[in-house]
C-alpha cells in the first residue's frame, strides 16, 4: 500500500509539473540551449561532409585548392575508392581488428569496472577505504603522458600488438566510480547478507 501511495504521489507531481507553464527565464534557457546544441551538432557533421566530398575529389585538386565545400565537375575522381578496393583483404583485416578491439575492450573494461566497484561498495570489505583512496588519488595526480608512453612501449613492450590497444585503457577509475555512486550494481550489503543466510540455511 505504501509503495502504491508513493507511486501515485510521484505521478501526481509529474502531472503538475507538466501542466505548469514555463517562465520567461526557462524559455530563454531552452532557446539558448537549442542554439548551442544545434551549433555543436553542425560542427560535428561538417568533418564527415568534408571527408565525403574529398573522397570524390582528385588529389591534385585537394593539394592546389584544399578541401572543397562542393563537388566540382573538373575535379571529380574515384581514385580513393579504387585504391581502397585494390586490396580488399587489408580493408577486411582492418575492420576485423577494429571490431575485435572494440568488443573485447568494452567487455573487459565493463567487467573490470563493475568487479572493482562491487568490491569497493561492500561495507564489510576491510581495506575498502584504503583502496578507494588509492584509486581516487590517481585521478588527481598522475605521471603524465610521456611517462605513461615510456612505460607501455619501453618496459611493457606494447608495440605492434593487441595488448597495446587493450591493456592501457582496460581500467578507468571514472568508469568504476559510476556504478558505485549510482548503485548500478544493485547489490547492497543487506541484500548480500540475506542471500548468504538463505544459501547457508
Amino acid at each position: 500500500m505504501e509503495e502504491q501511495a508513493k507511486s501515485m504521489n510521484t505521478a501526481q507531481v509529474a502531472k503538475a509539473n507538466r501542466k505548469r507553464p514555463l517562465g520567461k527565464d526557462m524559455i530563454a534557457v531552452n532557446i539558448v540551449g537549442c542554439i548551442l546544441i544545434g551549433i555543436f551538432a553542425f560542427l560535428c557533421v561538417v568533418p564527415f561532409y568534408l571527408i565525403i566530398i574529398a573522397s570524390f575529389t582528385s588529389n591534385q585538386a585537394i593539394i592546389q585548392n584544399g578541401y572543397p565545400l562542393t563537388l566540382k565537375a573538373g575535379s571529380l575522381s574515384l581514385q580513393s575508392y579504387q585504391l581502397c578496393l585494390k586490396n580488399p583483404a587489408a580493408i577486411l583485416q582492418s575492420y576485423g581488428v577494429t571490431i575485435f578491439v572494440t568488443v573485447t575492450g568494452t567487455f573487459c573494461a565493463v567487467m573490470m569496472a563493475c568487479m572493482t566497484g562491487y568490491v569497493l561498495s561492500r561495507r564489510d570489505f576491510p581495506w575498502r577505504n584504503k583502496f578507494a583512496f588509492f584509486y581516487f588519488f590517481t585521478t588527481l595526480f598522475n605521471g603524465g603522458l610521456v611517462p605513461w608512453y615510456l612505460l607501455c612501449v619501453r618496459y611493457l613492450n606494447f608495440k605492434n600488438s593487441f595488448a597495446g590497444l587493450l591493456f592501457p585503457l582496460m581500467f578507468s577509475v571514472w568508469n568504476m566510480i559510476i556504478p558505485v555512486s549510482a548503485d548500478v550494481l544493485g547489490l547492497e550489503h543487506d541484500h548480500c547478507e540475506i542471500l548468504h543466510d538463505r544459501s547457508s540455511g
